[in-house]
């Protein structure tokens, strides 16, 4: 018996790829506010589909998402587009050798969707942590993990033009 694939994305949500993904992800780990997602938002209403999405939170100041202080209203305003169905929080901390560098971010996260789930009960997922620092992310509460440079290797190098 095969069991289909199901597609998970990561990275900047684009309005000029918004209809790509929303044709091809089963989840969004990376929506933030703005037109890309109102536009992916429209394209799975008009095929029939809901797509599950994570608010991206960036407690760095110098990453894609929300601020953590603009979670509650950006959730706020994310259930009431016909389309998408907001199920958690996604986060990237800082990059760094050392796993452990990344528990706060991770811990802050957890807190952070604990305290949304009062009037957001269905923020259930956690996507945090990846090859280098999955461990410590599962031990602070991740539900989602991406571990693509573990099974796939590392990136090839971008030629040079």
């Amino acid at each position: 018996m095969e069991v289909p694939a199901t597609w998970h994305f990561v990275g900047k949500l684009q309005a000029g790829t918004a209809s790509k993904v929303a044709r091809h992800a089963d989840f969004i780990h990376s929506a933030e506010p703005g037109h890309a997602l109102d536009l992916l938002a429209g394209r799975t209403m008009r095929s029939g589909r809901i797509i599950p999405c994570l608010a991206q939170v960036d407690f760095t100041g110098r990453r894609q998402g929300v601020r953590p202080e603009d979670a509650e209203a950006f959730l706020q305003q994310a259930v009431s587009i016909e389309g998408i169905r907001m199920i958690g929080l996604m986060t990237l901390p800082p990059l760094t050798q050392e796993p452990e560098a990344s528990r706060p971010i991770f811990a802050r996260l957890r807190h952070l969707r604990d305290r949304l789930r009062i009037p957001h009960p269905e923020l259930v997922e956690l996507s945090m942590g990846m090859s280098g620092d999955y461990e410590v992310a599962v031990e602070e509460g991740a539900t989602m993990v991406r571990i693509g440079t573990a099974l796939f290797g590392p990136r090839p190098e971008k030629r040079k033009r």
